[in-house]
């Protein structure tokens, strides 16, 4: 949803002309682009955005996310633990939910945004006996909590007053139960390197499986960094700040590049293959930033 809400603000703001004269903006995405009236734009992604989410409260709420075929929500896929697909996002935690609130947020949709703070807090738990994916759940769960936090504590109230009667940084301390909880596979892996997957319940990491992707393993330092800021603890930023420096560490020796998947037991590349697509990709973005 976040690189959607992204792409959609970004053609609302440029529009495509090749009579005009290049701007800046050419040479990174060979095209020619002039200032347009963006309002009529920016009210169709609103639009958008506002019948998705309401259609999810309506007919999908408390689950994961909106079956749109049948109008029903959808969760983890308990009859089959080995549907990675579904259930290494889905966890039961009212995902779209929590994933939506930093973009309520940006749409100005304040009252929405108080609305469904208040409800994340109010249902949202991680005592659940499901096995999700690590990276899924840094980024989409610990980076919704904390963004949201951010917004509503931000002395600036750059998108409206997002400031709710009563917070006590319920979702920053939910955001740190959820990071405790995937310590553990940082802590019990030989290599250090987490292992992809963890019981939400318990937060044992999942036996199924060593092989990490490259993404997965090394996209965590901006939420564990982050939390870390937040609660004055150290302990977050160091984990996830070893494992990139770790994986650094591991590049070929020949050419200088990573490889696409790891074993976590023996810290050695299971596929070699370098790239910058699915699996690579956040690695090198959570670099730059």
């Amino acid at each position: 949803m976040h690189l959607f809400v992204v792409c959609a603000i970004a053609f609302s703001l440029f529009g495509c002309d090749n009579s005009h004269t290049p701007t800046d903006w050419s040479k990174f995405i060979g095209l020619t682009l002039k200032w347009v009236n963006k309002k009529p734009s920016l009210d169709k992604v609103k639009n958008m955005f506002d019948f998705a989410y309401a259609n999810y409260l309506q007919f999908a709420f408390p689950a994961d996310e909106l079956n749109p075929l049948n109008c029903s929500g959808r969760g983890h896929d308990h009859e089959h633990p080995g549907n990675l697909n579904v259930n290494d996002a889905l966890g039961d935690f009212h995902l779209t939910l929590v994933d939506s609130l930093d973009t309520l947020a940006i749409m100005g949709r304040v009252e929405e945004f108080k609305n469904a703070v208040n409800m994340v807090i109010s249902n949202l738990s991680f005592n659940r006996n499901v096995r999700v994916q690590v990276f899924e759940a840094s980024i989409r769960i610990l980076g919704g909590l904390l963004s949201a936090h951010l917004l509503i504590t931000d002395p600036a109230q750059t998108f409206g007053d997002l400031r709710l009667n009563g917070y006590d940084g319920e979702l920053l301390q939910l955001a740190h139960d959820l990071a405790n909880r995937m310590l553990n596979v940082f802590d019990v892996s030989p290599s250090g390197l987490p292992y992809p997957r963890f019981n939400l319940g318990s937060g044992l990491k999942d036996n199924t499986t060593s092989e990490a992707c490259l993404a997965g393993a090394g996209s965590l330092l901006l939420e564990f960094g982050c939390l870390s800021a937040l609660l004055n603890d150290a302990t977050y930023a160091s984990v996830s700040r070893r494992v990139v420096l770790d994986l650094w560490s591991r590049r070929s020796s020949v050419t200088g590049l990573l490889g696409a998947t790891i074993d976590v037991n023996t810290g050695k590349w299971i596929n070699r293959m370098s790239g910058i697509g699915a699996g690579h990709d956040s690695f090198y973005e959570y670099l730059h930033k």
